[in-house]
C-alpha cells in the first residue's frame, strides 16, 4: 500500500495563530483541567498539591522519570492501542503553560508506523510566536516504557528545540519532555518539562505543576471555543473540517484534492467514494464511512492505506509482514489485511475491525511448487508454549496446519494453515 492517512512528516504542520477570542478560551480549558486534576487526585473542587498525592501521573513516576519495568516484563505492546488513538486525536491542548501562562497546541505525530516520530506544541496566545519541536526524530521503542503496577506509559527523552532551530546540541537541550499517558486511555496526556537534560522535571516541583493535555475536539470544550473562534477542529488547530456526508475532494487524471490528498479535511478523518461523476476522468469522494467489517478494500481503499505493524507477546511484526493496513476508507479503526478463502486463495484486502485474523481462519498456504502465502511465509523463529507457529497477523499470535491437498500428484502437496 503506498500514500499515507495524513502527512506525519512535518513535525509542526499548519498550526494557525488564534482567532481573537482563544486567549478566553484557553482560560476555560483551564478550569477544566482544573478539575480533572483534582479528579486525578481523589478531591472534590480546586486545591493545592500535597507531597502525598502527586498529580495524576506524577505519583506513578520517580523524579528522574524513570519507569518500572513492571516484574521484568517491559510489556510496552499494552501502550500502543493508547499511542495509536493519541496519533488520531492529532490536537492535544494545555492550559497555564509558560511564564506568561499560555494555552498550548499540542501534536505527536509519526512518519510511518511507530518510526520518525515528532511533538510539537506552539502557544496559543495572539502575539505569541513561542513554539517547540522535537530536535530529532524519534523511534517509539527507543523512548517509551511501560510500567505494569500503574499501567501508565511514558515518552522519555524527548529533546526539544525552536523552530528557528536547525538543530540542538542533544542531550544539552534547552528543553527536554516527557509524556505520560494511560495505556487504555487517550483522554489525558501528562506533560512534564525539564531544563538539564531530563536529569529532573521542573514541572514535578513545588513551584511548578505537570501540563494536562486533553483533546481538543472535547464536546463541550470544543463547543466554547468554536463559539470564541468560529470554526471546529481540522488540520489547524483553529480551521474547519467537514461532516460525514459533505463533498470533499476528488482524484482525477490531471490533479486531485481535498480529502483525497489529506483525510483530516474531514472531521471524522473517514473519506468514501461517490459515484457521482466517477468515470474515467476522476473519482469524487464525501466524508464518512461505508466499508464497514469484512468490506472488500479495493484499490484505491489500499492506495491510502499505510502499512500498520502489530505487537504480540513483546514481539513486533511489521504490516508487511502481516500484511495490515490503516486506511481512512474502512470504518471503525481503519484495519484492512489480507484474507484467504478455506482453499487459501486470498480475497485481497479486506477492513478488518479486530485488526487481526480470528481462530479458524485460513491465515496462509505451504505449496511443494510455487510460493508460500500470508502466515507461513511470514511465520516467526520457533514456536509456542502450546506448539503452534507463530505469527502476529493472528488474533492469538498462533497458527497451525488444518489440511492438506496433492495437486496433479507429481506437482506436490498444499498445505493449509489456520489461526488458533
Amino acid at each position: 500500500a503506498t500514500g499515507a492517512v495524513d502527512d506525519r512528516a512535518d513535525p509542526a504542520g499548519p498550526i494557525e495563530q488564534p482567532r481573537a477570542g482563544a486567549e478566553e478560551a484557553a482560560l476555560e480549558a483551564q478550569v477544566a483541567e482544573r478539575d480533572l486534576r483534582d479528579r486525578k487526585r481523589g478531591k472534590g473542587g480546586k486545591g493545592k498539591k500535597d507531597d502525598d498525592q502527586k498529580d495524576g501521573a506524577k505519583a506513578r513516576r520517580s523524579k528522574s522519570g524513570k519507569v518500572k519495568s513492571g516484574k521484568g516484563d517491559t510489556g510496552t505492546e499494552h501502550c500502543l492501542k493508547g499511542f495509536n488513538d493519541i496519533l488520531s486525536v492529532q490536537t492535544y491542548m494545555y492550559g497555564k503553560g509558560g511564564v506568561c501562562e499560555d494555552g498550548f497546541g499540542v501534536r505527536l505525530k509519526c512518519v510511518s508506523t511507530y518510526s520518525g516520530c515528532s511533538y510539537y506544541e506552539k502557544s496559543l496566545r495572539a502575539s505569541s510566536t513561542f513554539a517547540l519541536d522535537a530536535c530529532v526524530p524519534f523511534d517509539l521503542p527507543d523512548v517509551l516504557a511501560y510500567d505494569a503496577e500503574t499501567g501508565m506509559c511514558t515518552l522519555t527523552g524527548i529533546d526539544l528545540k525552536r523552530p528557528e532551530e536547525d538543530s540542538c546540541q542533544v542531550p544539552t537541550a534547552e528543553y527536554s519532555t516527557k509524556i505520560t499517558f494511560h495505556a487504555d486511555d487517550s483522554s489525558a496526556l501528562y506533560i512534564d518539562f525539564s531544563s538539564n537534560g531530563g536529569d529532573s522535571y521542573y514541572t514535578e516541583g513545588e513551584d511548578d505543576e505537570t501540563r494536562i493535555a486533553t483533546p481538543y475536539s472535547d464536546e463541550g470544550v470544543r463547543a466554547r471555543r468554536a463559539e470564541v473562534c468560529g470554526a471546529e477542529v481540522g488540520n489547524g488547530l483553529f480551521s474547519s473540517c467537514k461532516g460525514d456526508g459533505e463533498y470533499c475532494g476528488y482524484n482525477g487524471n490531471i490533479r486531485e484534492t481535498g480529502c483525497w490528498k489529506d483525510p483530516n479535511v474531514c472531521c471524522s478523518k473517514k473519506i468514501q467514494r461517490v459515484n457521482v461523476f466517477n468515470g474515467y476522468f476522476w473519482d469524487n469522494y464525501e466524508c464518512g464511512c461505508r466499508l464497514n467489517d469484512g468490506s472488500r478494500c479495493g484499490g484505491y481503499c489500499q492506495e491510502k492505506g499505510v502499512e500498520s505493524g502489530r505487537w504480540f507477546g513483546g514481539v513486533y511484526q511489521s504490516g508487511k509482514d502481516i500484511e495490515r493496513i490503516i486506511t481512512p476508507f474502512c470504518c471503525g479503526y481503519g484495519y484492512a489485511m489480507k484474507m484467504f478463502d478455506s482453499l487459501g486463495i486470498t480475497f485481497g484486502f479486506k477492513c478488518n475491525e479486530k485488526g487481526c485474523i480470528e481462530a479458524g481462519r485460513v491465515c496462509g498456504i505451504d505449496v511443494t511448487i510455487g510460493k508460500d502465502v500470508g502466515c507461513f511465509l511470514n511465520k516467526l523463529p520457533g514456536k509456542s508454549s502450546s506448539g503452534n507457529l507463530r505469527w502476529n497477523g493472528c488474533c492469538s499470535g498462533e497458527f497451525k496446519k488444518t489440511g492438506s491437498d496433492a495437486v496433479l500428484g507429481f506437482l506436490g502437496t498444499i498445505d493449509y494453515y489456520s489461526c488458533v
